[in-house]
Formats: C-alpha cells, sequence, structure tokens
C-alpha cells in the first residue's frame, strides 16, 4: 500500500499458501480481514457476514460473473451488451446467484438512464424484474431494495 500523497511505501504483505480452488471466497475474506486489522479500520458484524459470504457454488457461473464485471466496467454499448450475456450464462447455471442480478440490473439502470443505450423506461422495467428477483433470493438485500427505491423515484 503506497500513500499517494508523499509515495510512501505503507505496507504490504504476501498471502503464500495452497489454496485449493473453491477456496477462493474464504481466501479474500481472510485477505481483507488482515488489511482491516492492519489498517486499523473496524468491520461491523454486518459488514463480516457479507464479506464471508459465499455468492456461489459454482465455479462455473463465478467465471461468467467475472468475465461480465470485465466487460461492464469498459462501459460502452458492445461491452454492455456483452456483460448482459455472460451475466445470463452465470444465472442459467446458478439461478441463486444474486450478484449477476445486481450487476445486469446496474447495467440496465446505466445503459437506459444515464447512457442513452437503452430506452429508459424499457431498460428499469428490466432492472426492476432483476431487482425483484433479487428480493425473492435475499428478501433483506440492501442493495436491492435501495436501487428498487432510487429507480421508482426517478421513473
Amino acid at each position: 500500500m503506497i500513500d499517494g500523497g508523499s509515495n510512501d511505501h505503507l505496507w504490504s504483505e504476501e498471502y503464500v499458501r495452497i489454496w485449493k480452488t473453491d477456496e477462493i471466497f474464504k481466501m479474500q475474506s481472510e485477505v481483507v480481514e488482515s488489511v482491516a486489522t492492519t489498517m486499523e479500520a473496524v468491520i461491523t458484524k454486518d459488514e463480516m457476514a457479507y464479506l464471508q459470504k459465499i455468492p456461489t457454488k459454482n465455479k462455473e457461473a463465478y467465471s461468467y460473473y467475472l468475465q461480465a464485471e470485465f466487460q461492464m466496467n469498459k462501459a460502452n454499448e458492445l461491452s454492455y451488451a456483452n456483460a448482459i450475456d455472460l451475466f445470463k450464462k452465470s444465472i442459467a447455471i446458478d439461478s441463486s446467484f444474486v450478484d449477476s442480478y445486481l450487476s445486469m440490473a446496474n447495467i440496465y439502470n446505466l445503459g437506459g438512464g444515464v447512457w442513452g443505450f437503452y430506452e429508459e423506461r424499457e431498460a428499469w422495467g428490466n432492472a426492476k424484474m432483476l431487482l425483484q428477483k433479487v428480493l425473492e433470493i435475499e428478501p433483506d438485500n440492501r442493495q436491492a431494495e435501495e436501487e428498487l427505491i432510487t429507480g421508482s423515484f426517478f421513473l
């Protein structure tokens, strides 16, 4: 970790262990806990529960999700279309993988409401359907609740 203002080296750590491929989420949460402890950051119980949550047990669904996120972050019309296709593949493999639904809803909201790639009301309809599906799977998902409220406010 480097201080952006002074360019001073603040901290670094190597995580060298033998990990099984199905332990990636456990490894990620251990790294986050280690960084938070080192930085003396406070992580609430809710935040820790979220960090320790395993979003999917299916490696192929997760692989499609990561590819979709990569495409989504390019933030152009073609990459959004590619991401939607990849999120759909992820969901087809694991229909309870809420992160794929949430990210795809985000594409529709940004693509319709911000970038103008999609007709606004149609995009909101797609996003709303995906967010409602998230709440069927996880009734207390705050991100889906907040996005539904925000979307309803604007349309």
